[in-house]
């Protein structure tokens, strides 16, 4: 029985120090990551966003590492309580740093925009919105001719007004489709996906004042709780001669009996978005909810003077309809296609030489370029 006890002893010792052993090695390995993680990737220079001067000493910074299934080191002020799978650590340097991790050479990148703190509910996963993206996404790779004409119609016209150099930002981004066409611009949503850059509230942009060059979006204007306050961000955040490009829904008598009885969105004419929201409650709204008769209500020829007062730091660049024949036959982001791809050459070269026949008449969108004041 004594020999026994003496094995059992032996045996118990044995696993105290093994225990702690590993619990050493486990300190060692953490102190390790932390003092790797606080090294900036690759050979890019950390700097404050603002001058250098620990713009965000003091704040908590958050490291995301191997966030579902992807490889990311994005360093940026965002509440995340939300979010699985997230080391806190203490901010110990001023930095800004985005990490892209979609292109190919998962480059980094330092930003002179501060990624701020987000409100915690906008960080929420919308199950049913990402569902309504996926869809979108299998569409999109089953579609060639729709992905035709967002590539020559949509996506080549913002990248036409975009000014050279700086950052370039796209908001809403949803299924990523212009991060395919554009891989050097940071996409964002309110709804967080894997193939985004960074979350962010367009209502509520993350970014310094006067950090960015452009401001991309692609129907995203009208799907906002508040346009105005949107608009008022982007000023803020533009550099002077920064651009807001955007493409949104378009009323014209045809587009409107489309939009009105064979879209599922709201087309409605009658709301008032550039007044001022404070002194009522804003209802709480879905991802996809939308009224498409916005754009065209902020800058119709009714209200286009009673928007841009209100923006006394923008003005409008351009504002040219379009979009008919080609959009319509491909069917959209329905399974229906009308519209052979060997004709869409054609029809594509027809329907531009044709715009200024039908576009005040028949155009289902528009190009809204915006610029900064210097």
């Amino acid at each position: 029985m004594r020999i026994a006890r003496y094995i059992l002893r032996i045996v118990h010792i044995h696993k105290a120090i093994a225990h702690r052993r590993r619990i050493h090695r486990r300190r060692s390995r953490s102190e390790q990551h932390c003092q790797e993680s606080d090294k900036p990737p690759g050979r890019w220079p950390l700097r404050s966003a603002r001058s250098g001067q620990g713009a965000l000493v003091g704040r908590t910074e958050v490291s995301f590492r191997n966030f579902g299934g992807f490889c990311m080191g994005i360093h940026c002020q965002i509440s995340v309580t939300k979010i699985p799978s997230v080391e806190r650590r203490q901010h110990r340097r001023p930095t800004a740093l985005v990490t892209c991790r979609n292109n190919s050479a998962s480059f980094a990148r330092p930003l002179v925009a501060e990624l701020s703190t987000i409100k915690k509910r906008t960080v929420a996963i919308d199950t049913q919105a990402q569902e309504q993206l996926l869809r979108h996404r299998r569409i999109w790779e089953q579609k060639p001719i729709l992905r035709h004409v967002y590539n020559d119609e949509f996506f080549a016209r913002l990248l036409t007004f975009r000014k050279p150099g700086g950052i370039s930002v796209e908001v809403g981004a949803g299924p990523g489709f212009f991060k395919q066409f554009a891989p050097q611009i940071l996409s964002t949503d309110l709804i967080w996906c894997p193939w985004l850059d960074a979350i962010a509230d367009a209502q509520q942009l993350p970014f310094r004042a006067g950090s960015v060059t452009n401001v991309f979006g692609l129907d995203m204007l009208h799907h906002l709780a508040t346009p105005m306050t949107f608009l008022s961000e982007v000023s803020r955040t533009l550099i002077p001669g920064g651009r807001l490009i955007l493409v949104e829904p378009w009323i014209t008598p045809f587009s409107y009996f489309i939009f009105r009885f064979l879209h599922q969105e709201r087309c409605d004419l009658s709301e008032t978005p550039w007044l001022s929201n404070e002194h009522r409650a804003i209802p709480e709204k879905r991802a996809f909810d939308g009224n498409q008769a916005i754009p065209y209500i902020l800058f119709g020829p009714k209200h286009r003077s009673r928007t841009l007062s209100s923006l006394p730091d923008l003005k409008l660049l351009a504002l040219e309809p379009f979009c008919l024949f080609a959009y319509l036959l491909s069917g959209g982001f329905k399974p229906l296609n009308l519209l052979p791809e060997s004709l869409y050459a054609a029809l594509s070269k027809f329907e531009r030489a044709t715009s200024p026949l039908w576009r005040r008449i028949a155009a289902l969108r528009v190009l809204l370029v915006l610029e900064k004041n210097n």
